[in-house]
C-alpha cells in the first residue's frame, strides 16, 4: 500500500467512525454487522447498510 492510499484509508475509517457515532450507533457493532451482511447483501441494496438508514430503521422499531 502507498503512503498516500494509507491516507486515505485513514481518512475512510475515521469518516465512518464518526458518521456512526452520529447517527447513534456504537462503531465497532456497526462495522462487524455490516461485514456480517456483506456476503449476502445485494449491492442494489447498499443504501440499506448506511449508519443514517439504520438509524432511520431504529427510530421506527423504537416507535412501535
Amino acid at each position: 500500500m502507498r503512503h498516500r492510499d494509507r491516507g486515505h484509508f485513514t481518512a475512510n475509517i475515521i469518516s465512518l467512525t464518526h458518521s456512526t457515532k452520529l447517527n447513534a450507533h456504537e462503531p465497532y457493532a456497526y462495522l462487524r454487522d455490516v461485514l456480517e451482511r456483506l456476503p449476502t447483501h445485494k449491492a442494489s441494496q447498499v443504501h440499506d447498510a448506511t449508519a443514517s438508514e439504520l438509524a432511520a430503521q431504529r427510530l421506527i422499531v423504537d416507535k412501535r
